[in-house]
């Protein structure tokens, strides 16, 4: 009898697996025609070998043996290999168990073309157990977008950008977290009876085992402005723009319906205790503490006395008047900014200002501009 349509080198692998020696495949390709011929000369157990073997696959241009076994951590599966893998090759195979098929549905090798295979080469490694090797910002941005695709959220949590923090004169470990890598469903508070303020918890999921205070930051696209009116003892408040702003609404969400605590607002914004800030403005750093700020010159934008040639014969120039003070309404635009978030027994939470570098003024705005 010839098998004119069938592969002699499958073939010879199988005739090898009825022998009893245990069979690999040597990529996807080869793969799927091992499952085909099994299932074209039905062999059962070859069959049920090849479903729960290594997965097989070709990412980009490059192809891939993952084994099972590297998806040991929590989180790490399900994920889009076992789920999307298993599922389809899985429900072929007992498709051709059931039906006697004359020749089996033909199949292509698995395939991911709109993903980087060296991208995943790198996650592939980190799996295994090799360190972690991230070049710069944008490559760890990368890494973690691909960790969200192949729903890898144990090592995405390893991957994002963190600091943790011993904060010795708070007697805390503190966590330090971009605002949009927090996962909302794992903020947490600690007992704040008798109306003693406490701090907003956060552990990383899959990765934490202790909770720790959430320090968040914000950087970039002017996301943030700090506003204070002219009147004395009048508060400092912060308005929310863009990506932060919504994302902070999810966060108050929660905070309402798992904790009920709402934030403090006031006539502009939301409340926010700068009682400790490290805030610098065009370069220089404030008191946010006191109501009338003056510090070096050009602080803030205005239009200081600039230096004038003198009409003298010897070239001097004179010196450059000191700069008023500014006692009027402040905005300042926050470039990037650190925040904690307490909360009071009362039901009521506010924002902290640790530390920001800020601008005031279209002067320092056009300073900034970059040409393309």
């Amino acid at each position: 009898m010839l098998y004119i349509d069938r592969s002699p080198k499958v073939f010879e692998t199988i005739v090898s697996h009825l022998k009893g020696y245990y069979c690999v495949p040597k990529s996807s390709e080869e793969f799927v025609y091992m499952l085909l011929d099994a299932s074209y000369y039905h062999l059962p157990r070859l069959m049920h070998q090849l479903a729960n073997s290594e997965i097989f696959m070709r990412i980009g241009n490059s192809s891939f043996r993952i084994p099972r076994n590297i998806f040991s951590n929590p989180g790490d599966t399900p994920n889009f290999f076992t789920l999307g893998f298993t599922a389809f090759f899985g429900s072929e195979i007992e498709t051709t168990r059931r039906k006697a098929f004359i020749r089996p549905p033909p199949l292509a090798p698995p395939t991911v073309p709109n993903r980087s295979g060296d991208l995943f080469s790198e996650l592939l490694a980190v799996l295994q157990g090799s360190p972690v090797n991230v070049r710069d910002h944008e490559h760890r941005r990368m890494l973690v977008r691909e960790c969200r695709y192949y729903r890898f959220r144990n090592l995405e949590q390893r991957l994002i950008e963190h600091q943790i923090i011993v904060n010795r004169a708070r007697q805390s470990e503190e966590i330090l977290l971009n605002l949009e890598d927090i996962k909302d469903q794992h903020l947490s508070v600690t007992d704040n009876k008798g109306g003693l303020a406490t701090v907003l918890f956060y552990k990383r999921p899959f990765v934490d085992t202790m909770l720790r205070e959430l320090v968040f930051q914000i950087k970039g696209d002017e996301q943030v402005v700090l506003v204070k009116s002219a009147e004395a003892g009048s508060s400092w408040e912060v308005i929310f723009f863009d990506s932060a702003k919504e994302k902070l609404k999810s966060i108050q969400l929660v905070l309402i319906d798992k904790f009920q605590v709402r934030l403090s607002t006031g006539q502009k914004g939301y409340l926010v205790n700068v009682d400790d800030a490290s805030i610098s403005v065009n370069g220089s750093y404030i008191d946010p503490r006191v109501d009338a700020l003056g510090t070096t010159p050009d602080s803030y934008g205005g239009s200081m006395q600039e230096d004038v040639e003198s009409a003298g014969t010897s070239g001097s120039r004179k010196r450059p008047r000191s700069a008023p003070v500014r006692s009027g309404p402040i905005q300042l635009i926050v470039n990037q900014s650190q925040w904690r978030m307490k909360l009071f027994g009362d039901g009521q939470a506010m924002f902290e200002l640790l530390t920001a570098e800020s601008i005031s003024g279209q002067r320092y705005k056009n300073k900034m501009r970059k040409f393309l």
